[in-house]
């Protein structure tokens, strides 16, 4: 079985860029999560996420790996699609620490990168600038403390890089050095 390569980090910290730009590269499968959260404007079912009623995952949670929840919704890996995906290539996935988690449960061969923000100013910068409203920058602003809590608890499982510090380029090598 190849590498996943599960990226995570605070809302607005750059996760997505980083997985287009590893993308860009013939030898990753995008890894597509299931989330029970709306669409949101341009996002699109099955490329950016598998978008399923929450009644419909909480029926079928045997079928998911790597759960989490933030706002009263879920988000997992249906555990069919990511070993077949697994089978044929090294995969790519934006998630959050709590998937990972869940994931180092399984039998996955996971690299672990937590994209961390030196300055968390940024971040809330960055939240407005993509037009999240004041309810949910101070949602995923508390939910960013949660999660750097959270992954001092489990720094031993984490490959940690600077935002402010680190060179994307830097990390990208990382990735590529390392499955």
């Amino acid at each position: 079985m190849f590498t996943l390569v599960v990226i995570c980090g605070p809302s607005g910290i750059g996760k997505s860029y980083l997985k287009s730009r590893i993308l860009k590269q013939d030898n990753f499968e995008n890894i597509i999560q299931t989330t029970t959260r709306l669409e949101r404007s341009g996002e699109k079912n099955a490329v950016d996420y598998f978008f399923v009623e929450k009644s419909y995952f909480e029926d079928n949670k045997n079928l998911f790996v790597g759960i989490s929840e933030f706002d009263s919704c879920y988000y997992g890996f249906n555990e069919h699609y990511l070993y077949n995906k697994l089978l044929k290539n090294d995969g790519i996935c934006v998630c959050s620490l709590w998937n990972i988690i869940g994931l180092n449960d399984k039998n996955i061969n996971v690299l672990p990168i937590f994209l961390y923000p030196s300055q968390p100013s940024l971040v809330r910068k960055r939240l407005t600038n993509r037009g999240e409203t004041k309810e949910k920058i101070e949602l995923r602003v508390k939910a960013m403390d949660d999660e750097l809590k959270l992954f001092e608890k489990h720094r031993h499982l984490l490959n940690r890089f600077d935002v402010i510090d680190d060179n994307i380029e830097n990390i990208i090598d990382f990735i590529n050095s390392n499955i």
